[in-house]
Protein backbone atom coordinates (compact mmCIF):
# COMPACT_ATOMS: atom_id res chain seq x y z
CA UNK A 1 0.00 0.00 0.00
CA UNK A 2 1.29 3.47 -0.88
CA UNK A 3 0.96 6.48 1.44
CA UNK A 4 -1.40 9.10 0.02
CA UNK A 5 0.70 11.90 1.59
CA UNK A 6 4.30 11.08 0.65
CA UNK A 7 3.97 8.11 -1.74
CA UNK A 8 6.12 5.73 0.33
CA UNK A 9 5.38 2.02 -0.13
CA UNK A 10 4.19 0.39 3.10
CA UNK A 11 3.04 -3.12 4.04
CA UNK A 12 -0.66 -3.80 3.57
CA UNK A 13 -0.96 -4.53 7.29
CA UNK A 14 0.53 -1.16 8.39
CA UNK A 15 -1.83 1.39 9.90
CA UNK A 16 0.58 4.33 9.61
CA UNK A 17 3.15 5.35 7.00
CA UNK A 18 6.69 4.34 7.90
CA UNK A 19 8.10 7.53 6.36
CA UNK A 20 5.77 10.38 7.37
CA UNK A 21 3.53 8.77 10.02
CA UNK A 22 0.25 9.58 8.26
CA UNK A 23 -2.61 7.14 8.81
CA UNK A 24 -2.97 4.70 5.95
CA UNK A 25 -6.37 3.90 4.48
CA UNK A 26 -7.14 0.22 4.37
CA UNK A 27 -8.50 -1.07 1.09
CA UNK A 28 -12.25 -1.56 1.09
CA UNK A 29 -13.54 -4.63 -0.71
CA UNK A 30 -15.25 -3.76 -3.99
CA UNK A 31 -18.97 -3.03 -3.75
CA UNK A 32 -21.54 -4.67 -5.96
CA UNK A 33 -22.17 -2.87 -9.25
CA UNK A 34 -25.67 -1.78 -8.22
CA UNK A 35 -24.35 0.03 -5.14
CA UNK A 36 -24.37 3.85 -5.11
CA UNK A 37 -21.29 4.09 -2.86
CA UNK A 38 -18.26 5.33 -4.80
CA UNK A 39 -15.02 3.41 -4.51
CA UNK A 40 -12.36 4.91 -2.22
CA UNK A 41 -9.52 6.81 -3.88
CA UNK A 42 -6.48 4.77 -4.77
CA UNK A 43 -3.11 5.98 -3.53
CA UNK A 44 -0.65 6.69 -6.34
CA UNK A 45 3.09 6.78 -5.74
CA UNK A 46 4.52 10.29 -5.69
CA UNK A 47 6.87 11.47 -8.41
CA UNK A 48 8.93 13.34 -5.84
CA UNK A 49 7.99 16.75 -7.22
CA UNK A 50 6.16 19.07 -4.88
CA UNK A 51 4.02 21.96 -6.10
CA UNK A 52 4.78 25.15 -4.22
CA UNK A 53 2.30 27.93 -5.01
CA UNK A 54 3.70 31.37 -5.74
CA UNK A 55 3.44 33.86 -2.91
CA UNK A 56 1.18 36.86 -3.35
CA UNK A 57 3.76 39.24 -1.88
CA UNK A 58 7.08 37.58 -2.78
CA UNK A 59 9.30 40.46 -1.65
CA UNK A 60 7.80 40.99 1.80
CA UNK A 61 11.13 41.60 3.62
CA UNK A 62 12.28 44.31 1.22
CA UNK A 63 8.88 45.96 1.24
CA UNK A 64 8.67 45.89 5.04
CA UNK A 65 12.12 47.42 5.51
CA UNK A 66 11.43 50.20 3.01
CA UNK A 67 7.97 51.00 4.31
CA UNK A 68 9.06 50.99 7.96
CA UNK A 69 11.97 53.30 7.12
CA UNK A 70 9.67 55.64 5.18
CA UNK A 71 7.11 55.81 7.99
CA UNK A 72 9.76 56.53 10.63
CA UNK A 73 11.29 59.05 8.21
CA UNK A 74 8.00 60.91 7.89
CA UNK A 75 7.77 61.16 11.67
CA UNK A 76 11.37 62.40 11.92
CA UNK A 77 10.69 64.92 9.15
CA UNK A 78 7.69 66.25 11.09
CA UNK A 79 9.87 66.87 14.14
CA UNK A 80 12.58 68.50 12.05
CA UNK A 81 10.06 70.67 10.18
CA UNK A 82 8.60 71.98 13.44
CA UNK A 83 12.10 72.81 14.71
CA UNK A 84 12.91 74.47 11.41
CA UNK A 85 9.78 76.65 11.56
CA UNK A 86 10.58 77.65 15.13
CA UNK A 87 14.14 78.49 14.16
CA UNK A 88 13.15 80.55 11.12
CA UNK A 89 10.52 82.47 13.11
CA UNK A 90 13.10 83.39 15.75
CA UNK A 91 11.32 81.51 18.53
CA UNK A 92 14.13 79.00 18.90
CA UNK A 93 17.84 79.25 18.19
CA UNK A 94 19.18 75.84 17.24
CA UNK A 95 22.14 75.85 14.89
CA UNK A 96 21.66 79.16 13.13
CA UNK A 97 21.64 80.04 9.46
CA UNK A 98 18.69 77.73 8.70
CA UNK A 99 20.78 74.60 8.31
CA UNK A 100 18.08 72.55 9.96
CA UNK A 101 15.77 73.62 7.13
CA UNK A 102 18.21 72.25 4.55
CA UNK A 103 18.60 69.10 6.58
CA UNK A 104 14.83 68.65 6.84
CA UNK A 105 14.49 69.03 3.04
CA UNK A 106 16.96 66.17 2.59
CA UNK A 107 14.95 64.19 5.15
CA UNK A 108 11.75 64.92 3.20
CA UNK A 109 13.26 63.71 -0.07
CA UNK A 110 14.63 60.65 1.71
CA UNK A 111 11.37 59.39 3.15
CA UNK A 112 9.44 60.18 -0.07
CA UNK A 113 11.91 57.99 -1.98
CA UNK A 114 11.36 55.35 0.70
CA UNK A 115 7.62 55.33 -0.03
CA UNK A 116 8.22 55.30 -3.80
CA UNK A 117 10.69 52.40 -3.57
CA UNK A 118 8.39 50.44 -1.26
CA UNK A 119 5.47 50.91 -3.64
CA UNK A 120 7.56 49.63 -6.56
CA UNK A 121 8.68 46.58 -4.59
CA UNK A 122 5.11 45.90 -3.48
CA UNK A 123 4.13 45.72 -7.16
CA UNK A 124 6.89 43.17 -7.79
CA UNK A 125 9.43 45.58 -9.28
CA UNK A 126 12.74 45.09 -7.48
CA UNK A 127 14.13 48.22 -9.15
CA UNK A 128 12.46 49.98 -6.22
CA UNK A 129 15.64 49.05 -4.36
CA UNK A 130 17.39 51.87 -6.24
CA UNK A 131 14.89 54.40 -4.85
CA UNK A 132 15.48 53.01 -1.37
CA UNK A 133 19.25 53.32 -1.78
CA UNK A 134 19.03 56.91 -3.01
CA UNK A 135 16.68 57.74 -0.12
CA UNK A 136 19.13 56.18 2.32
CA UNK A 137 21.94 58.25 0.82
CA UNK A 138 19.99 61.49 1.21
CA UNK A 139 19.20 60.59 4.82
CA UNK A 140 22.86 59.90 5.43
CA UNK A 141 23.88 63.27 3.96
CA UNK A 142 21.25 65.00 6.10
CA UNK A 143 23.10 63.85 9.22
CA UNK A 144 26.09 66.02 8.35
CA UNK A 145 24.21 69.19 7.46
CA UNK A 146 22.72 69.89 10.86
CA UNK A 147 22.96 68.47 14.35
CA UNK A 148 19.25 67.65 14.15
CA UNK A 149 19.91 65.75 10.95
CA UNK A 150 21.00 62.94 13.25
CA UNK A 151 17.29 62.11 13.49
CA UNK A 152 17.68 60.48 10.10
CA UNK A 153 19.81 57.83 11.79
CA UNK A 154 16.52 56.30 12.93
CA UNK A 155 15.40 55.42 9.41
CA UNK A 156 18.04 55.63 6.69
CA UNK A 157 19.66 52.30 7.71
CA UNK A 158 16.28 50.62 7.15
CA UNK A 159 16.05 52.13 3.68
CA UNK A 160 19.63 51.02 3.00
CA UNK A 161 18.93 47.45 4.14
CA UNK A 162 15.73 47.26 2.06
CA UNK A 163 17.50 48.60 -1.04
CA UNK A 164 20.48 46.26 -0.75
CA UNK A 165 18.22 43.27 -0.12
CA UNK A 166 15.99 44.11 -3.09
CA UNK A 167 18.88 44.53 -5.51
CA UNK A 168 20.65 41.41 -4.23
CA UNK A 169 17.47 39.37 -4.68
CA UNK A 170 17.03 40.83 -8.16
CA UNK A 171 20.57 39.79 -9.14
CA UNK A 172 20.02 36.29 -7.76
CA UNK A 173 16.70 35.88 -9.56
CA UNK A 174 18.19 37.17 -12.83
CA UNK A 175 20.99 34.60 -12.60
CA UNK A 176 18.44 31.81 -12.19
CA UNK A 177 16.27 33.21 -15.00
CA UNK A 178 13.24 33.80 -12.73
CA UNK A 179 13.31 37.61 -13.05
CA UNK A 180 13.12 39.45 -16.39
CA UNK A 181 16.19 41.41 -17.41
Amino acid sequence: MYCSKCGTKNEDTDSFCLSCGSPLRQAVPPQPADSQIPAPPVAVPSTGQVYIPKQRKPYRAEFSLGLTGAIIGSIMFSVMAIMSILELSGELFLDGEGMITVSSVFCLASFILGFVGSAQINKGNLNGGISLLVGAGLGFVSMFISLFGLYTLFFWPLLLAGGITALARKATLQKSGEYPR
